[in-house]
């Protein structure tokens, strides 16, 4: 579980860095799959949510096809599978690479 979690983790860094407005949330669901194999997590562990703006508020939305914009956050649920063993990890994140002053306060918010 340990080796699952660690390669879920260095992903989510990893698309922390690779997101751009203008990529697809398709694009970072393949993005995520890549990072995760590998490191030898062959398998997601289950569907990723890979939800830009608004799809955030979508309960387990896996439709992951719409372009992420500028200025909004990007919310993604997912982790890989190592030797049978799941992870499960959840991140919202600035697609341009920074917080505005509400998301930020927000962000500080639920961190607390």
């Amino acid at each position: 579980m340990k080796k699952a979690c660690q390669i879920s983790a260095e992903a989510h860094v990893e698309a922390m860095k690779f997101v751009k407005p203008g990529m697809t949330e398709q694009e970072m669901e393949a993005f995520y799959l890549y990072e995760f194999s590998k490191r030898g997590g062959r398998f997601s562990a289950y569907t990723p949510i890979v939800a830009g703006g608004e799809n955030a508020c979508v309960l387990h939305y896996v439709e992951n096809s719409q372009p992420l914009k500028d200025g909004e956050l990007l919310l993604v649920d997912a982790g890989c599978e190592y030797e049978l063993y799941a992870s499960d990890i959840t991140r919202t994140f600035p697609i341009n690479g920074r917080f505005s002053e509400p998301q930020k306060q927000i962000y500080e918010i639920v961190l607390n």
